[in-house]
């Protein structure tokens, strides 16, 4: 990271560099050894990367992707891992319920935007296939425990009209949508999703 021109904050795997975006990178913690917030990473040391809770999906579930660059006219790309479609959703889920037990206000307004990530993934990706790979993760000793913890934790989100996810949503949307269809569709979406799964 230093040698192309990052560098490190106060905070373990947090990077940044003069006039780009910041650079995080994260460790399942599961994985990340002992301690609260610093992975510990042998010769890389305890400040390389952070440990986040809910990432452990990503090791479980993947696919390989051709990553292209953003940048008009440019021919770069590469070949990395990328999380599968459930392994995201818990992640997501889990970002919800830390920064919804956070009181840092800012942390608190990309509450909407995350409502609206896992309203995304919920409308973009079949329910089968959602609820399929949710079983894989169910089923592996790495992901078990935060996946279950993230299946209940969208339950109390999404379960109903009145619970915290579609209110998040409509804040999302704005004037974009109608309220009513985004908290319906939502509803839907999550019933029918916590159905496959316990099938």
């Amino acid at each position: 990271m230093s040698r192309a021109g990052f560098r490190l904050g106060d905070q373990p795997g947090l990077y940044s560099r003069k006039g780009l975006s910041q650079v995080d990178l994260l460790v399942p913690e599961a994985v990340g050894g002992p301690g609260r917030r610093a992975a510990r990473l042998g010769p890389h040391g305890s400040r390389a990367a952070m440990k986040v809770r809910g990432l452990e999906g990503a090791l479980v579930s993947h696919k390989v992707r051709e990553i292209t660059s953003l940048v008009p006219g440019s021919d770069r790309s590469c070949f990395l891992k990328v999380a599968g479609p459930a392994a995201l959703l818990v992640s997501k889920i889990h970002k919800i319920r830390e920064r919804l037990e956070d009181s840092d206000v800012r942390r608190q307004e990309q509450l909407p935007k995350d409502a609206f990530d896992i309203y995304r993934l919920l409308r973009a990706v079949d329910t089968a296939e959602l609820a399929s790979e949710i079983g894989l993760l169910q089923s592996h000793e790495t992901s078990s425990s935060v996946t279950s913890r993230a299946l209940s934790t969208f339950e109390s989100l999404f379960g109903s009209r009145s619970d915290t996810g579609p209110g998040l949503l409509v804040r999302s949307v704005g004037a974009l949508e109608d309220p009513a269809f985004i908290i319906e569709s939502s509803i839907a979406l999550s019933r029918d999703l916590l159905e496959a799964v316990s099938k």
